[in-house]
């Protein structure tokens, strides 16, 4: 499966291995049937919960979220909830064998600690666990066979009842590589459970450890769920309902366009889940995730979004969800992987909507405006924030895009606030578009501090009308005597040259296309095209090409080419992973795989940093050296989220107070794909707490296989005071903004396509760049 969109979940918890896979059993019963035929739709009742009403309406009747409960440590490894028959609420973090507790209906809660449990749990990989209704708990360990971590694995079954006893259940699966993945307790005790090395379904028989397949779905459940006789699935594929009373899938074709025409698969990332579902009352399927929670009655012709993500913590990116436990109809609690639980619950007095509007605009959708979105609506409830995506649809152009902005804006309207990413600022500040942000940035410098050298690239005079929230580093790893004098792009090149001859089968760079190439190596090299007075440099665009030609030539001359056939084949599905951040971050795995001397690319979280620290305490690789990766231009970072206030705004200040929070610590603290802005923000990013550290000292571990079968294993360690301060004096060098030109960047990639192709030489190529960008430029 590849879904370039998908959040990257790099973070993991310490545990005894390096896999895990999820289990979930309980008491045993028996069914008879186990055929796939056709079962009967149970009949559709009528939703009790408020749907949404139109904005315009000015109706009633909304969600408020907030948080109950806040744990001391994130949650990385899968939870599982229950409201046992007693009336208590729970949910438990499996690996941990943590239980949080709440028995007055969710108003306090306590993290429960059973001594045995924790015992076991610390000396056992709890991989999966589910709890029934009586409060039973069944878990899954993955131990060795030769009991050192190494060698063949084995999946024990364990049950700890409710007197607090501990017995292994002997397990019995048809296959011998089969083991327990997924797993429901049913309402009458029974263990349903799905397997890794098939994707069926199992009834698993707890006095014996016997096991019979009860139904094949199309895919692996991540979710399961059981309530009313129905058996649900969550899968990558889609949502699989099973009647258990009739022994059949039910087919609701309004679901399934839902899910086909939104994109909301059911899948763990590895911190969370892409959306999370389950069953409610009346027959009802809730699907849960970042746009909100949504409602259909099974065999209902309608879909209700009962909470909008935009005005929820639902719709935080940062925020992962790791458990639903529906306490009614009308309240929800979620758990969330920074270990807190909001309850969400229906206000009848609240408005639908708030009535005040503050609107948000970027051409493509940004994770931090979402995280801020949710942060700021929090703390300003009565404020809607409508966020806007320009290209919001495949078939807008960013051409088009702009054109209709710039209409809105030159006519006195348009959006509040305007990210900039992408956008030409200095024509905006031109045409008196954006509104200082000077004070903005002295508040907050005054409050926490601002890394202000990246900021003052963007002042005009003594006007701000832009301001970057996050950014990235360029940086170059490798053995020192590959990397130790690479000082500009043309001994970058003659590195990947030497490189090729010492490494001649090896994946040098790990990119396959000619434009993934170009655009991987655009940061260190654009700033340097236009000079002072924004012409173009056709010298440097010509050295730009030539280099980048010998760097091409190196990587294709000696990549398998079952690398390159794949990606050739697979390449309109690879282009928008071109474009994210993702692409652009560091990469280390062939470096460490032996395929290469050196790997590059942009720092842009805590975990890419602490990885280069770390790469010296692998075996083998002792000799790593890093540092900042010059190129055509030196001393350079990647703004992102640069973020400006429309002039023409009625709500200039409620603009600023947005990008107040952006500037805060409850977004700077958790950003995704970039640097923090803010000083106090990128020390939180390097905290940690004790308890997650291996015996070694290790934060986390990595383990990554190669096409052709190699393996690599490695640990990354916690950054110390003076690793952050070394992080700090880097950031203190950087003096150039790397700022997207699409036109620029576009004409640059075309007649680099076909310059690296061969299909033309490089002046006609330079040529063809200039021809495209002179009446941009002129303009």
């Amino acid at each position: 499966r590849k879904d370039m969109n998908r959040k990257f979940i790099i973070k993991r918890r310490i545990a005894l291995f390096l896999a895990a896979l999820l289990i979930f059993v309980a008491p045993g019963c028996g069914r008879e049937n186990t055929g796939g035929n056709q079962g009967a739709v149970p009949e559709a009742v009528k939703s009790s919960t408020a749907q949404q009403e139109d904005t315009d309406a000015g109706g009633m009747g909304r969600y408020m979220d907030e948080t109950v409960f806040q744990s001391e440590a994130d949650l990385i490894d899968q939870v599982q909830s229950q409201v046992t028959e007693n009336g208590e609420l729970i949910f438990l973090n499996c690996p941990s064998g943590q239980k949080f507790i709440s028995e007055d209906n969710g108003n306090t809660w306590e993290n429960a600690i059973e001594r045995e449990l924790v015992t076991f749990t610390e000396n056992n990989y709890v991989i999966a666990a589910a709890i029934a209704k009586d409060g039973t708990l069944a878990m899954v360990s993955m131990e060795s066979e030769s009991g050192d971590g190494e060698g063949e694995k084995k999946y024990p079954l364990y049950i700890y009842d409710k007197n607090g006893e501990l017995k292994e259940i002997p397990l019995e699966l048809p296959g011998e590589d089969m083991h327990l993945n997924d797993l429901t307790f049913g309402e009458d005790g029974c263990l349903l459970a799905s397997v890794m090395g098939d994707t069926s379904v199992y009834e698993i028989d707890l006095q014996n450890g016997s096991s019979k397949k009860l139904v094949d779905i199309p895919d692996r459940a991540d979710v399961m769920y059981c309530k009313d006789e129905i058996l649900l699935c969550g899968t990558f594929s889609g949502i699989y309902l099973y009647d258990l009373k009739n022994s059949g899938f039910i087919e609701d074709k309004v679901l399934d366009s839902f899910i086909k025409e939104n994109k909301l698969s059911v899948e763990w990332t590895g911190g969370g889940y892409t959306n999370f579902t389950f069953l409610g009352e009346d027959h009802a399927v809730y699907i849960a995730g970042e746009t909100g929670l949504y409602r259909h009655v099974i065999g209902g012709s309608t879909i209700e979004q009962i909470i909008d993500g935009s005005l929820s913590s639902l719709g935080d990116p940062s925020h992962n969800i790791m458990s639903v436990l529906p306490s009614s109809d009308t309240e929800f609690f979620v758990m969330f992987n920074d270990g807190s639980i909001n309850r969400f619950s229906y206000e009848a007095n609240v408005s639908t909507v708030p009535r005040d509007k503050l609107t948000v605009y970027s051409l493509e959708e940004n994770e931090t405006v979402k995280q801020a979105i949710s942060s700021y609506q929090a703390i300003t409830p009565g404020i809607h924030v409508d966020y806007r995506i320009g290209m919001n649809d495949e078939s807008v152009t960013r051409e088009d895009a702009l054109k209709k902005l710039n209409t809105e804006l030159l006519s006195g309207s348009g959006p509040d606030i305007l990210i900039l990413d992408g956008i030409n600022i200095d024509v905006y500040a031109e045409k008196g578009v954006l509104t200082d942000l000077s004070d903005v940035v002295k508040e907050a410098d005054s409050k926490g501090g601002l890394y202000t050298n990246l900021i003052a690239p963007f002042y005009q005079g003594e006007q701000l009308y832009a301001l970057p929230v996050q950014f990235g580093i360029p940086v170059l790893a490798g053995h020192e005597t590959a990397v130790r004098n690479i000082t500009d792009y043309t001994t970058f090149a003659d590195m990947t040259e030497r490189a090729r001859k010492e490494y001649p089968e090896g994946d040098l760079l790990g990119v396959y296309s000619e434009s993934g190439l170009i655009k991987r190596l655009y940061s260190v090299c654009a700033p340097s095209w236009k000079d002072n007075n924004g012409n173009l440099d056709k010298n440097r665009i010509k050295e730009f090409l030539v280099q980048t030609k010998r760097i091409y030539d190196a990587q294709m001359n000696g990549t398998p080419q079952k690398y390159i056939d794949a990606y050739r084949e697979n390449a309109e599905e690879y282009a928008p992973y071109e474009n994210s951040a993702y692409f652009r971050m560091l990469s280390l795995g062939n470096y460490y795989m032996g395929d290469s001397p050196f790997g590059h690319g942009e720092v842009i979280n805590e975990y890419g940093y602490m990885e280069l620290l770390s790469s010296v305490k692998i075996k083998g690789f002792e000799d790593t050296v890093y540092g900042l990766m010059n190129g055509q231009a030196q001393n350079i970072y990647h703004p992102a989220t640069i973020v400006g206030v429309n002039a023409a705004s009625e709500n200039g200040e409620q603009a600023k107070d947005f990008i107040r929070t952006m500037m805060g610590s409850s977004v700077q603290d958790v950003l995704q794909t970039g640097l923090p802005i803010n000083r106090e923000s990128l020390k939180e990013l390097f905290a940690y707490d004790e308890a997650d550290l291996g015996e070694d000292g290790a934060l986390s571990y990595i383990s990554s296989t190669s096409e052709d079968g190699r393996e690599i294993e490695y640990a990354i360690y916690p950054a110390s005071q003076e690793d952050i301060e070394r992080l700090e004096s880097w950031i203190e060098k950087l003096e150039t903004p790397y700022l997207q030109d699409a036109v620029l960047e576009d004409a640059v990639l075309a007649g680099g396509i076909s310059y690296l192709k061969g299909d033309q030489d490089v002046d006609a190529a330079v040529q063809e760049i200039e021809n495209k960008v002179a009446i941009y430029l002129a303009e």
